[in-house]
């Protein structure tokens, strides 16, 4: 759907298709607020159109730690930092391989490491052992493009548009202190999330 057919499908939820009692800039506020939540509750998997790609990033190596290392504003752009810091994948180009993500506080390899590339997320910044990795390509997920009311498709798949619009429903009405339709709202949105997040478990 467009931004423009959320909002209408959204006033219909909320019985307000004229935006008498929720203005435009409402429904879209909570149209957006809704697409943060979805993100932040299903898996990468069904995320397909919000996964970027970063390519040839320089890395350099930290007087302090001897890593070899890179700030988000380097790698994203400035105000682009990846949802949920949702870095998905690394490639090592120096190295031609991918490096496996390890947790920071079990990041303590030597900054020779032989085993292959790994790397780690501090703070708002990478850090990658061997430090002779110079390049890396980044795959990770970006933010969802704010809705407009305008002729723009909405980046999910439309078979996702349905718990967009449960959640957006919540927002609403939470807002409007109708707390038992928010709770039903979202708890329908959260049970279809649960639902596909458990089939990827089961393949898994």
């Amino acid at each position: 759907m467009t931004g423009a057919e959320l909002i209408d499908a959204l006033g219909k939820r909320v019985e307000d298709e004229g935006d008498v009692n929720f203005s435009v800039a409402h429904k879209l506020q909570a149209l957006n607020t809704a697409q943060k939540t979805l993100v932040n509750l299903l898996h990468n998997y069904y995320l397909t159109p919000l996964k970027s790609r970063a390519d040839s990033k320089p890395l350099s190596v930290n007087a302090t730690s001897g890593y070899a290392v890179q700030d988000f504003t380097t790698l994203f752009g400035a105000g682009n930092f990846p949802i949920r810091d949702g870095i998905t994948r690394l490639y090592d180009n120096t190295n031609k391989r991918f490096a496996k993500l390890i947790p920071e506080m079990d990041f303590m390899p030597s900054t020779t490491y032989s085993y292959g590339t790994i790397f780690c997320i501090e703070g708002n910044q990478i850090a990658v052992s061997p430090a002779t990795c110079v390049s890396v390509d980044v795959y990770y997920l970006k933010k969802p493009t704010d809705l407009a009311d305008g002729s723009t498709e909405c980046e999910f798949n439309e078979s996702i548009e349905p718990i967009l619009l449960d959640l957006a429903e919540s927002e609403i009405f939470f807002a409007d202190n109708r707390q038992n339709r928010g709770n039903l709202a979202y708890q329908r949105a959260f049970q279809q999330i649960q639902i596909l997040n458990q089939r990827l478990a089961e393949i898994e």
